[in-house]
């Protein structure tokens, strides 16, 4: 049996399990550049990478090899359990890295958020809060190209359905 795991100060996984959580990425995750205002004119930016899951076994994978990170979402009485693993700030470069030669849908939302992270620590001297012009621009344009990136084929963000969309085709026509 393929040992998955060598526990050491910093866990590593094999090509398989790596392979394995870039895949249910793929699918189930999310990866950003999101904006917080402060006050007009103030604001700051920062990634965010996610999954939000039924599943707390796999998130629990998750959090074997990047960290521990998940939480609990407040959800109506009757609805399954659910959580969300984040990402936290010093395993985001990790855990890109290491799960980008296995991602295929999300590869280009990995390739800009290793620019990102190495882009605006270069430029964000000092506090977030307190943020260059330079610092600002840059992550305004990083949040315009992962809306570009994380658009569907309805032109909504996420996997959500276009408005006035309930089952059909979807304006889809086959031959």
């Amino acid at each position: 049996m393929d040992k998955l795991f060598h526990l050491a100060p910093h866990s590593t996984a094999s090509d398989t399990t790596l392979a394995y959580l870039a895949g249910f990425f793929d699918g189930e995750g999310s990866v950003t550049v999101a904006r917080v205002r402060r006050s007009i004119g103030d604001a700051s930016y920062y990634l965010a990478i996610s999954i939000t899951q039924t599943s707390l076994p796999v998130l629990q994978l998750y959090q074997m090899c990047f960290g521990p990170a998940i939480y609990s979402v407040k959800r109506p009485v009757g609805m399954a359990p659910t959580w969300v693993w984040r990402a936290r700030q010093a395993k985001k470069g990790l855990f890109l890295s290491s799960l980008l030669p296995f991602v295929i849908l999300k590869k280009s939302q990995f390739e800009l958020a290793l620019h990102f992270l190495e882009a605006y620590r270069l430029s964000s001297s000092g506090p977030p809060y307190r943020l260059s012009q330079v610092a600002r621009d840059m992550g305004e344009k990083y949040v315009v190209e992962f809306s570009k990136l994380n658009q569907n084929a309805f032109n909504t963000r996420g996997g959500g359905r276009r408005p006035g969309l309930i089952g059909g085709n979807h304006g889809v026509t086959t031959r």
